[in-house]
């Protein structure tokens, strides 16, 4: 697309809009596993490995694959085979089994979900809402400002002597200045609705809550398939760069979390 010399957009009706066309390419694209730009990508699979898709390597950059072995592939390992696979190495940059990784992420997740930290992000939210609040109704105000100064323009024009052509000008180069003033202002209001936070009703904090103390259950319930666990996962944690330090039979493990944190 960058290519294109005319791109007209809606020209003709679709199928779908093209927001939903765009949206439909980036989770195509999410699901490759063959693409040499991608970095991290594909939806949670089978399989016993559970951090599939989320590790990167802390010293290339790049995905971390699943090998399985033993009968049956009960022993996954998590290698970075880049460098191998390109030609450039004849053994993978790293590797290591996935258990004792995959136990210590859960157990993160799990600490990461205590109610009482759930809590704290609740306030944090009550905070952003009340901060929209005060936002929105100052926006409110600026708008009203700007259609009684667009209302009190257009009177002005409207009373002046058509004879006095100079002075009619001004007015309505002043009128039109206050409307364009105007449509700006209710475009950054309407966009700012878009992007405001949620406000979380007490029904809803209340369900979070009791989430995060069932969560445990969930996760180590027997019906509860690995797919499941790496869903919830993919809910969380947004990637896991892992380093392997000088120490030996030790692994650097950076968690980045969905909302922007980093361990």
């Amino acid at each position: 697309m960058p290519d294109w010399r005319v791109s007209l957009k809606e020209h003709h009706e679709g199928c779908i809009t093209l927001a939903e066309f765009f949206k439909n390419q980036a989770r195509l694209e999410k699901n490759r596993t063959n693409g040499e730009e991608m970095v991290l990508a594909g939806p949670a699979r089978e399989g016993l490995g559970l951090l599939q898709g989320l590790l990167l390597c802390g010293h290339c950059g790049r995905a971390l694959t699943v090998r399985y072995f033993g009968n049956g592939g009960i022993y996954p390992c998590y290698p970075c085979n880049w460098l191998r696979r390109e030609g450039l190495a004849s053994r993978d940059g790293m590797s290591f089994r996935c258990d004792r990784l995959d136990a210590a992420i859960a157990e993160e997740v799990r600490k990461a979900l205590q109610p009482a930290e759930l809590e704290l992000a609740l306030a944090a939210l009550e905070a952003l809402e009340s901060r929209d609040q005060t936002l929105l109704r100052q926006g409110q105000m600026r708008l009203e400002r700007a259609e009684y100064e667009a209302a009190l323009a257009e009177r002005r024009y409207q009373e002046v002597d058509p004879s006095q052509r100079l002075v009619a000008s001004t007015l309505e180069r002043r009128w039109n200045d206050a409307l364009l003033h105007l449509e700006n202002l209710k475009e950054q209001a309407a966009e700012f609705r878009r992007q405001e936070a949620r406000v979380a009703t007490p029904e809803q904090k209340a369900k979070v809550l009791a989430l995060a103390k069932d969560l445990p259950r969930v996760w180590h319930a027997p019906t509860t398939q690995a797919k499941d666990r790496k869903r919830m996962l993919r809910l969380l944690i947004k990637d896991i760069t892992v380093e392997k330090p000088p120490y030996p039979k030790q692994l650097l493990a950076h968690i980045r979390w969905q909302g922007g944190g980093a361990l």
